[in-house]
């Protein structure tokens, strides 16, 4: 494996230095701003992408992983020929000059017609001093990530309703919403819980802010349908709200402001990049594709391609 620093526009000022934690989109990454993401190829390369309008930016050939973009850089994880060890959990964030990264791999071994074994396995921290380059490495789990869910604070009379959430991370799914979580749903110091009113119309988000629970106004999303499931984005800023006399469609709502953002007709995963709404669904022909629609017009701007349909696996061998 090795560790890739890419510019994100050819030509670039030196970056700044960057700050924070990956911010997901389904199928990839996004900068903070949501202009430019890193999107999963189906070969299982890396592809940046200028979200606004979907202009291709630059590629990297598979097998390659992005990690994080900050400071104008894309921090990449490519397999070098040779090497036959597979991450299947990978975590990365920069904490002052230092970009550090969390791996958990399995490395297999296949021979003939046999199945692949596992002959290694390994967990630990990657730490990269950005101005020297110096890295250090150390074994182990490293820190858990945090939690997504949480204890809900108390609230008098309100019918709280369960919300489907997975935690925000690189894995491409095919099918959502993801499972219920119980309580508060968790985003850094803040929580939010999920009243339901009586006449299934009107969801109401409880915000909490701070270690001690410091209650923020509440928020009415005036669905105006009968709602059957509530559904937090992967950037837990947006719920989507099922429509329960037609469950093909889920109308998205920002937590803050309660305003009707779009609707998506069965999506598989979703997230709000700047002014463009990212979401996997089911393509016509099969296999999986990201689109970007406008948050002002609603139209789909552009798609990708994220996973091809699987192909014919033919004859059995004799």
């Amino acid at each position: 494996m090795a560790l890739v620093a890419v510019p994100v526009l050819a030509g670039s000022p030196a970056p700044q230095r960057p700050v924070g934690f990956p911010t997901y989109i389904p199928a990839g990454i996004s900068d903070e701003a949501g202009s430019v993401g890193c999107l999963h190829t189906p070969a299982g390369g890396v592809e940046a992408v200028d979200l606004a309008t979907g202009r291709s930016l630059w590629h990297a050939a598979a097998p390659a992983r992005a990690l994080l973009l900050a400071g104008g850089q894309a921090f990449l994880l490519e397999e070098r020929a040779g090497r036959e060890w597979t991450v299947f959990e990978v975590a990365a964030r920069v904490e002052g000059d230092t970009l550090e990264i969390r791996y958990d791999a399995t490395r297999h071994q296949v021979s003939g017609f046999a199945g692949p074994g596992v002959v290694d396995q390994a967990q630990g921290v990657v730490r990269v001093a950005l101005d020297s380059g110096r890295v250090e490495v150390r074994g182990g789990a490293g820190a858990s990530p945090p939690p997504i869910s949480g204890p809900a604070p108390p609230i008098r009379g309100a019918r709280l309703v369960s919300v489907h959430a997975r935690r925000a991370d690189a894995t491409i799914v095919l099918g959502g919403p993801p499972p219920n979580v119980d309580g508060a749903l968790l985003d850094g110091n803040g929580r939010a819980v999920f009243e339901l009113s009586p006449d299934a119309r009107t969801v109401i988000v409880h915000r909490f802010a701070g270690p001690g629970n410091r209650r923020l106004p509440a928020t009415p999303l005036e669905h105006g349908h009968r709602t059957d499931a509530v559904w937090a984005t992967l950037d837990r800023r947006h719920v989507l709200l099922r429509r329960a006399d037609d469950q093909r469609w889920y109308d998205l709502y920002s937590i803050e402001t309660g305003a009707l953002v779009g609707a998506l007709e069965n999506p598989v995963d979703v997230a709000v990049a700047g002014r463009r709404i990212c979401w996997t669904a089911g393509a016509a022909g099969g296999g999986l594709e990201l689109r970007a629609t406008d948050v002002t017009s609603g139209r789909i701007v552009w798609r990708r391609t994220v996973l091809e349909p699987e192909g014919d696996p033919g004859p059995p061998i004799p």
